[in-house]
């Protein structure tokens, strides 16, 4: 017998709107999902008085996105208005700083401080995302390596927390085959510096139009080289890396999971809007 958890739930998507914990609850019921990792949505999208209507997802339009710090703050209130058998079925985690911000350290603290044992990780943290990252209120480029992270990472280790990344492994472009992967390098600088940091790579480092066909081998040469790293299969790696146009797992990925059994996790990514009983 099998439990099945969702390790990639959002419970807002990009406007912070929600159908509930309840919905979410009777839609995971209807799949037969047991638990799930809560999670928010640290970027809200600017509906711009030069768009006509209002946008639901970050590529709808060219409006900018800007990080949304209440965020953590809609997670812990909707997680302990549940009764105490329902915040079992729940994970929550919380990511809404800016990661270019050297104090966003603060930030975390002091929602881990008021809530103390609720928080079970960080994430999912928002770095190199393919149009997302263009559109972001900001002169800066979030990424994995940068300064203003550290003190997250050493606070993770510090507590046993698991840290959720998204980070694209390559620079957005037309489907590639060279081998080579532009950001992949400073996803490696933080787990040089931060060996015991237990990191969950969000997508397994696949955005749309940021992957390649033989993805699956550098992701065998890190898991061998990096103990702690675990892949997160969510979103669009499923349908865009892993199968065939067949819908079939291709036998490089099948042969990667069946050497590394315990290093993968898989969610929905569903974001903000659920169904409800025998639903998705």
């Amino acid at each position: 017998e099998h439990r099945t958890i969702d390790t990639h739930l959002h419970m807002l998507d990009f406007l912070q709107k929600s159908s509930g914990t309840r919905t979410i609850l009777e839609a995971m019921d209807g799949c037969g999902c047991d638990k799930a990792v809560l999670i928010g949505m640290p970027c809200c999208k600017k509906w711009s008085k030069d768009e006509p209507e209002e946008p639901l997802y970050y590529q709808d339009d060219n409006g900018q996105l800007y990080v949304y710090s209440y965020c953590d703050q809609m997670i812990a209130d909707a997680w302990l208005a549940l009764p105490d058998d329902k915040r079992k079925r729940f994970a929550p985690v919380m990511a809404s700083f800016n990661p270019t911000d050297i104090n966003s350290i603060n930030h975390v603290e002091r929602m881990w401080n008021k809530y103390p044992g609720m928080w079970r990780g960080i994430g999912e943290v928002m770095c190199r995302h393919d149009d997302l990252t263009t559109l972001l209120q900001e002169n800066e480029t979030p990424c994995m390596n940068h300064v203003a992270l550290e003190p997250m990472y050493e606070f993770c280790v510090k507590h046993g927390l698991n840290c959720m990344m998204h980070q694209n492994a390559d620079r957005t472009a037309k489907v590639e085959s060279n081998g080579f992967y532009e950001y992949q390098f400073e996803m490696e600088q933080v787990l040089e510096k931060f060996p015991e940091l237990k990191l969950v790579w969000c997508h397994a480092g696949v955005s749309r139009r940021t992957f390649e066909p033989n993805h699956h081998e550098m992701l065998d040469e890190l898991m061998d080289k990096y103990p702690n790293l675990t892949a997160d299969i969510s979103w669009v790696v499923w349908e865009l890396t892993i199968c065939g146009e067949d819908g079939v797992p291709k036998p490089g990925w099948v042969d990667l999971f069946e050497k590394y059994p315990d290093r993968f996790t898989i969610g929905s990514d569903q974001v903000g809007q659920f169904i409800g009983p025998g639903g998705q």
